[in-house]
This record gives structure tokens, C-alpha cells and sequence, in this order.
């Protein structure tokens, strides 16, 4: 693929309609920051346990990166894997590599050698950013192994500490006067234009296979902009971060065009972060369903934090009960905003800070401007306000469709309107509420598991005959993996051997099933024979149930 997006989603025609009515326009986050740098060089931008960097040594750094990157050889269009915790290096990595019109692909650091094989097989990246080191698991022997295995790759660049061999340290970068070496102004002159592919991402899928979407800066600028409007962020604000991924980019970025600091939490931990909160003042906190659970639940935190500056925080995981969003509320001081979308199609809606309180709690607010939503049945066919069916929408915050992937495109795309899978109703007054997915895809804290993936590898184990994952409720994540299997005649297996063996086949850990359940055979359907997920879930939530909804993973 060219720099330049190729896909027909959105169409042509949407993509002159959105220019034209105003929701795309050319600029992109550099744009933003720069304006920022030039009014306030010496303000506070970003922030990390290590790092706290003004504005204008923000752009100091990223531009030196970006030549870096240039030096090295990495072009317009060139895709490149990074890897890293969530930190201040992450962003100016992000910025270097848009400076340059390179395409980055975020990786989260629970993957290892099969995702990266799956992404770089499926987009010839030619670079790799990683760790050294990160909670015990040696990032550069992984790397290097991928590397030697996928010729695209040129170049490994690690994040902490000194260089090993045949890697280039991203520390060292930013303190090489590279800028000396060119004319002045030369970084502008690699600016991608905003119609260029900007990031591909990954997620999986029920068919085993990971999926690859991608996105030029028009559907995401629109909205980083829209959520900046909704959520009023301005200078005064102080963001912080405690997730990784969606959950925190799609924050981070309206906070950066918006000229607010961001703050970065490499580790999450409940008390950790309520420490940090208070000690920067921080007025929002960006982060998943499961981490604010765990906030609240910490003891006595009105009298052990200052959080008096903390107005809102945005949950754009899985989705909060009311009851445990009003408790959020309640304990933390301030308002629970929710954003719904994808990474397969954007971000299509959200609440807002003009919404009445009643509303954040319970639905995942409006459309953003220019999005329409359909809620459908099985058949197509739109339903009544306040009936439940899959969710449908087209529209400005539309990204560009699956990269190299035009049968799925056309499976998930009809007409110009994205077929999401997820269930939800929308009242008389156009407010979503989300329902149950529409497929088992399994949400753990707000990664999404594929049942179809784990099951491939356990068919693989020589105990197992049959296999099925199924989610399992869980208080805290949401959902878990739960591996039901049929064994072999005189086989054995044990919850710890299935385990063990899912880690020899180099997975994420947290794809892991959590339990699990030893059947003589499967229930199946009339008709064509199909194993009934169903029956396996109700099984298993009695179970739990019985249990005190504990479980247990023996």
C-alpha cells in the first residue's frame, strides 16, 4: 500500500461530503503541538516517573527522533511496530514517526513472537520498537528472533537503558544533534499530508485470525477534536494516563491537541495511581472499567488523596453497570464519561459534559457529529426506538476499512454502513445503550480474546479431542476464558499442563483460559450439528454462581 489511503471506505463521495461540511479537515497532532510550543515553550507537557518534559523539548525530542528515523532509512508509508509501556517515549515515538509519514502499529507488551508474526506477516513493517527489559521477559531476544525469521525488519530500537548489539537506543537519539546535519525546516518538509495512512491496528476477531484496520489522520482528528469539545479539556487540565492502548490514546491525543499535560503511568496499581492523581492534580483520568473498579475499591481514599481538582474520567473499555459507575463517582469525586467504538470503525459516540448525570451513568451518550446509527435485527431491518439489535453506523469517525483485507471489508461494510456485531438500543432522544456482543468474543478488562484462536492451539495438545473457550463472568474484568474440552480416550489433563502448553505456543498471557471444565462429550444443536456455546455458558455462570461467584482455576 501507498502512503496515500487506497481504500474505498469510506467512499469518495463521503470523503468529499465530510471535507466539505467541515468534520475532516488537513491538520494533524504536529500541527496542534506546534501552535503550543510557539505560545508556551517552557509549560509542562509531558510527564512520566522518570521524564517531565516542557513543550518545547517535546519537539526537540521527536524531531531528533524523527531524523533518526530518516537517517536509517524509514520512509513515507513505511510501517513500524512499537512495543513500549505507557510512557512519555511512547507519545514522542508516535509524533516522530507521523513527522516522518511513517504508519505506526502499536503492540501491547503482553504479545509476543506469534503477534508480532501475525503483524508483521500481514503489513512487511520494517522496523521494531521495544523494551530491553519489562516485567522479567527479555523484549530484545524476541525481537531479534522475529527479525531473523521476517526480512522486512531493518531495524530494532529499544526504549530503556543502553544499546545492545545490532539495536539502536531511542535514549541516545534524542541527545544527537542530528537537527546541525540538515537545513533549517527540514523535518516540515516529511510532513504527511492528513489524507495518508497513519496507524494500522490490530484486533482480534472470532475467526482465530487477528484483523488489521486502518486509519489516515481525517476520521481520527475528527475524534480527538470532538472528544476535546465534549469533555471541555483546555491548558489549565492535567491528564492522566493509566491505560495502554485505546483506552488511553484516544484521551491522550485530544489532551495534546487541547495544550494539556499529560501524565503518563508506566504500571498500573490501584493505590499507585490515586497517588499520582494526587501528587500532579490531575482534573481527568483516562482508563478502563476495571481499573476504576479497583480504584474504588481502595479504602478511605477522600481522606488519604486530594483528588479536589479531579472533574471526570473516561471509561472507553468495556462497558460500567450503573451501579458500579455511581460508585466510581461516589469515591473518586467526579463524573464517569464513556466512549463506544472500535477499533475496526472509530469512535461513533460518547457522552458529553453537558449530558444530564443520569444519562452518563447508564448509556454510552450521542453520536458525534455527522454519525448516524441504525440498530438492526438479524435480517437488516431497522428496529423501533428503545428495541435492542446490532449496532450500525457510517459517518465522519469512520476509519478506512481492514488493511489488505477486502472480503472482510465487504462482509463488515454494506452499502457505506459498518455492521459492528455489538448490540444496543438508542432511545427517543438518540442516547445508546450498549448490550451484550452479538458474537462470544471474550472482553478481559477490555482486551478482547478470540475464542477460535485459543482453540486451534489447544486441538494441537495430544489429550485433547474437542475444545471450546467460552467467556465466563468475572466481578472485576468482566470476562474471563474458560476452556471446556473433550479428552482423548485414557487421556489426562490438568489446568496447570493447558496452561503450560498454551505458553509454549508463545501467546499473550492474558489470552490464557482461566479455567478449566472436562466434559464426556459437547451438547450440540438440531440440525446441523453445532457445539451450543450457550449451554456451555449457562454452565458454567451456574457453576460460578454456586461457587459465590468466585470460581476457582483448578
Amino acid at each position: 500500500m501507498t502512503a496515500e489511503t487506497t481504500t474505498e471506505i469510506p467512499s469518495q463521495e463521503q470523503v468529499q461530503q465530510y471535507l466539505t461540511q467541515g468534520y475532516w479537515d488537513e491538520t494533524i497532532p504536529l500541527d496542534y503541538l506546534y501552535r503550543h510550543a510557539d505560545a508556551t515553550p517552557g509549560r509542562e507537557a509531558l510527564v512520566d516517573s522518570t521524564k517531565r518534559l516542557t513543550f518545547a523539548e517535546v519537539v526537540k525530542s521527536l524531531h531528533r527522533l524523527a531524523l533518526k528515523f530518516h537517517e536509517v532509512g524509514i520512509r513515507s508509508g513505511d510501517r513500524v511496530g512499537r512495543q513500549l509501556p505507557v510512557c512519555v517515549d511512547g507519545q514522542i515515538v508516535d509524533l516522530a514517526l507521523s513527522a516522518v509519514g511513517a504508519v505506526y502499529m502499536t503492540v501491547p507488551l503482553q504479545a509476543r513472537e506469534t503477534e508480532w508474526a501475525h503483524l508483521l506477516n500481514a503489513t512487511d513493517a520494517v522496523a521494531m520498537i521495544i523494551p530491553t527489559q519489562h516485567g522479567g521477559f527479555d523484549f530484545v531476544a524476541m525481537a531479534q528472533s522475529v527479525k531473523a525469521s521476517h526480512p522486512s525488519v531493518k531495524h530494532i530500537f529499544v526504549h530503556d537503558g543502553d544499546a545492545p548489539s545490532a539495536t539502536i537506543a531511542l535514549e541516545a537519539a534524542f541527545h544527537e544533534n542530528l537537527e546541525s546535519k540538515y537545513p533549517p525546516g527540514y523535518i516540515h518538509r516529511l510532513r504527511p499530508k492528513a489524507s495518508m495512512l497513519r496507524q494500522i491496528m490490530s484486533s482480534s476477531g472470532t475467526t482465530g485470525t487477528p484483523k488489521f484496520t486502518q486509519a489516515s489522520y481525517y476520521p481520527s482528528m475528527f475524534i480527538y477534536r470532538t472528544l476535546a469539545e465534549r469533555f471541555r479539556m483546555e491548558v489549565n487540565d492535567v491528564v492522566l494516563i493509566i491505560s495502554p492502548g485505546g483506552a488511553g490514546g484516544v484521551v491522550a491525543l485530544p489532551a495534546l491537541i487541547s495544550g494539556t499535560k499529560i501524565v503518563f503511568m508506566e504500571r498500573f496499581e490501584a493505590e499507585s495511581a490515586l497517588e499520582v492523581a494526587a501528587k500532579e492534580k490531575a482534573t481527568i483520568i483516562a482508563g478502563t472499567a476495571t481499573q476504576f473498579i479497583k480504584m474504588a475499591e481502595v479504602d478511605h481514599i477522600k481522606q488519604r488523596y486530594d483528588l479536589s481538582r479531579l472533574r471526570l474520567v473516561t471509561n472507553a473499555a468495556a462497558s460500567l453497570p450503573p451501579e458500579i459507575a455511581q460508585r466510581i463517582e461516589r469515591e473518586l469525586g467526579a463524573r464517569v464519561m464513556n466512549i463506544f467504538g472500535t477499533t475496526d470503525a472509530g469512535v461513533p459516540a460518547s457522552t458529553s459534559m453537558e449530558d444530564p448525570p443520569e444519562l452518563t451513568i447508564r448509556t454510552a451518550g450521542k453520536a458525534l457529529p455527522g454519525v448516524e446509527f441504525r440498530i438492526v435485527d438479524d435480517e437488516g431491518n431497522d428496529l423501533p426506538s428503545g428495541e435492542m439489535g446490532e449496532i450500525v453506523w457510517r459517518g465522519p469517525c469512520m476509519y478506512g476499512g481492514y488493511y489488505k483485507n477486502p472480503s472482510l471489508n465487504r462482509t463488515k461494510y454494506k452499502d457505506g454502513w459498518y455492521f459492528s456485531g455489538d448490540m444496543g438500543a438508542l432511545d427517543k432522544d438518540g442516547y445508546l445503550t450498549i448490550g451484550v456482543r452479538k458474537d462470544y468474543t471474550i472482553n478481559r478488562g477490555g482486551q478482547k480474546i478470540s475464542p477460535a484462536e485459543i482453540e486451534e492451539l489447544l486441538y494441537l495438545h495430544p489429550a485433547v479431542k474437542e475444545a471450546v473457550v467460552i467467556p465466563m463472568p468475572d466481578r472485576v474484568l468482566g470476562q474471563k476464558a474458560c476452556a471446556y474440552v473433550v479428552l482423548r480416550q485414557g487421556a489426562a489433563l490438568t489446568f496447570g499442563e493447558m496452561v503450560q502448553f498454551l505458553k509454549s505456543q508463545s501467546i499473550a498471557v492474558y489470552k490464557l483460559p482461566e479455567r478449566l471444565e472436562i466434559m464426556h462429550e459437547f451438547p450440540v444443536s438440531g440440525g446441523i450439528p453445532r457445539v451450543m456455546r450457550v449451554s456451555l455458558i449457562a454452565d458454567i455462570t451456574g457453576k460460578l454462581k454456586k461457587e459465590g461467584f468466585g470460581g476457582n482455576e483448578t
